[in-house]
This record gives C-alpha cells, structure tokens and sequence, in this order.
C-alpha cells in the first residue's frame, strides 16, 4: 500500500462518515446551487464552493469592492453547536494571526455570520499544490525534500517561538506556492492549525490528558500516548516522518489499526530511508533518523536547530540553495507552478480528528 492509500484510508477513518451529509449552511441549495452562493460575509461575497469536508464547506470569494479572491471556510451550522468543534475551527485562525511568518497562511477575519447561521474564516486564496500531492507522483530528489524540510522547519520555529505547537503536521497540511518575489521558485505555506496547542490557555482548544489527537501516521511516541502536554519536539518527529516520507515515498511506519501504528512509534526503529532509496546522502539521512527518535530528549532540541543542520546538508550538496532571506522563505529547488489545488487540502482540514487513547 503507497503512502497516498495510506492517508486516504486514515482520512476516511477519522471523518466519522459526515462527508455525505449536506451541507445545511444558510438556506437549502436549489440544483446545482449550493446555499451560500452570493452570500456575503463580511467584504467578500461567496462565488463558488470549492470543496466540502466532514464538518465543513470551502468556498471561493471576492471582496465586494476591490475584486480581490480569498477562500471562505465555514462550519456547518449543525457543528456550532458543539463547543469543541467550534473551539478547533477558530483555534486555526487564532493560531494563524499569533504568528509572524510568510509560510503561515494569512488569515483576513473570521468570525459568526449571523444571517447563515454559521461560523467562518477568510483566508488568502493559493495557488500551488499540497506536498500530498507531489508525494504521491514519487519520490522527491534529496536536496529537494532537504529544501522544503528546512522552510517548513522554518515556519514552524516560528509558531513555536509564539507558544504554538501545530500537533497535526503532514503533507496534506504543507502547500507549495510560487514565490511571490521570484515566481520561478516555491516557498512552504503551513496550514490547519486547527488542533494547535496556544500558549494562552483561554484560547487553546482544551485537550484532556487522556486524549489522542492528531494523525496517526505522523504522530509523535509521547503524542501517541497523551496530545495534553506535547511539545514542540512533537512537531520535530511529525516533520522527521514527512522528509522521511518525501525521500522514500511512504511514511516511517504504516499499519492498518491504531494500535499497529502506536505501537510502531513507540517501539520500532524506522528502516534507514538509504535503505529503501539510493542517493540519500548519510548526513541527510542522519537528520532524518534523529529527528525520529523515540525520545523527545534525543531529537533537535527545537527547530532551528533542526534548520541548521539542513542547511549544512544543503551546503554540502553540489547544487547548493540559497539559504533562505530573513524576511521570506526559503526558495525552492526546481519550482514548478502547479494548478491550483487549495480547495482539496482545505476540505481535508474542515474535519474534526480526535483518536481514543491508545490502550495499553
């Protein structure tokens, strides 16, 4: 089974079956015309829906006077009522706005909308792809996958030097955009910070000690166990397992039940990633397996440290990167403009994911 079966089957697993309720924001849609279409929310008007997942819809927008595009997502209404799903979808665009970065996703307002009846997030429309995406047509070149690791890495110290750690990083999270300032490279856009864990409490989405939550695939051991008092070395393991996986084609560990994948993470050590590809250079492979480390204590103690270390790989490298601007992300190697694929990456995020916690 390929790394892409792997993530729809889990996908699926954690959607609890809402992708085939209807959508029942606003008003009833009439044929092919989806309720919320021409509604307007705040300054921009709802033009087409991009995309619906388990507890929400995705829609494309424009601002009713400056004609600019931005994506709407929006909670179905039967959701609202739920105080934790609510907490998770506004705990996004609260995490989003805390931090001061070009790779975060630039959240424009958010809020209730009084007359749908539904809770929403404006947010910048993309162009690109998610890495998902470009994972699954193969593996991805060394240097490459090193490149994107480093601005992820990057984005997320970021995050955690706000107090966030994003507890849900994975390809489908990563989306690839052009470089606004040199559009022949890509620069690392982090999405979803839906079940982000904030410094401030009062806005955190509350998470009990017993609960599980996250992907399991890329779940950190210690995340696997309990996601209350994680840290950012949880987003160090979960980006160890995504360049793992853009290396070799299939994540560290794969298995076919919760359990099987726990008791992965806890216990087994990962399959060298030169074992399964040729051409990984050992100082490359080295950063991988220790950011995969069991312990939180034998991983990067943060990531910038993990930066550093791919930016000594990428130096190495005969075709070395420019290493990346203070005030932008890291350029790409072999930019490639993609078509746009944002609706999927984000219908994907409008699910709730909460595993039981694992027995033991």
């Amino acid at each position: 089974m390929n790394a892409a079966t792997w993530r729809v089957a889990w996908a699926a697993r954690t959607d609890h079956g809402w992708w085939s309720q209807p959508s029942l924001a606003c008003r009833e849609g009439d044929g092919d015309r989806p309720g919320m279409i021409g509604e307007v929310i705040g300054s921009y008007r709802i033009v087409s829906e991009l995309g619906r997942g388990g507890i929400g819809v995705v829609y494309l927008a424009e601002h009713v006077s400056l004609g600019n595009r931005a994506v709407v997502k929006t909670l179905l209404p039967q959701y609202g009522e739920d105080k934790e799903a609510l907490a998770r979808f506004f705990n996004e665009a609260k995490a989003a706005t805390a931090i001061r970065h070009p790779g975060i996703v630039t959240i424009f307002d958010y809020g209730h909308h009084a007359a749908c009846d539904a809770a929403y997030i404006v947010m910048e429309h993309l162009q690109g792809e998610a890495l998902a995406e470009r994972i699954d047509r193969g593996p991805i070149a060394p240097m490459a996958a090193a490149a994107i690791a480093r601005q992820t890495a990057s984005v997320v110290g970021a995050a955690h030097r706000a107090g966030i750690v994003h507890r849900d990083l994975k390809p489908d999270n990563l989306f690839i955009v052009p470089d606004p300032d040199m559009p022949e490279r890509e620069r690392v856009k982090v999405l979803d910070f839906g079940i982000a864990k904030l410094a401030d409490s009062t806005t955190a989405v509350k998470t009990q000690a017993s609960s599980v939550m996250g992907t399991p695939i890329y779940m950190a051991p210690e995340q696997c166990q309990s996601a209350a008092s994680v840290d950012g070395r949880a987003d160090i393991y979960a980006l160890g397992c995504i360049l793992y996986e853009m290396l070799t084609g299939r994540p560290p560990f794969v298995g076919t039940t919760m359990a099987q994948l726990v008791t992965s993470h806890l216990f087994e050590a990962p399959v060298p990633p030169g074992q399964r590809v040729a051409g990984i250079p050992p100082e490359l492979e080295r950063t991988v397996l220790r950011a995969l480390a069991k312990s939180p204590d034998q991983r990067h103690p943060d990531m910038a440290q993990l930066a550093r270390e791919l930016d000594a790989v990428i130096a190495r490298s005969p075709v070395a990167l420019p290493p990346e601007a203070p005030a932008s992300a890291t350029a790409l190697d072999g930019g490639v403009n993609r078509p746009p694929t944002l609706a999927t990456t984000l219908s994907r995020s409008v699910r709730s994911i909460e595993a039981p916690a694992a027995s033991t």
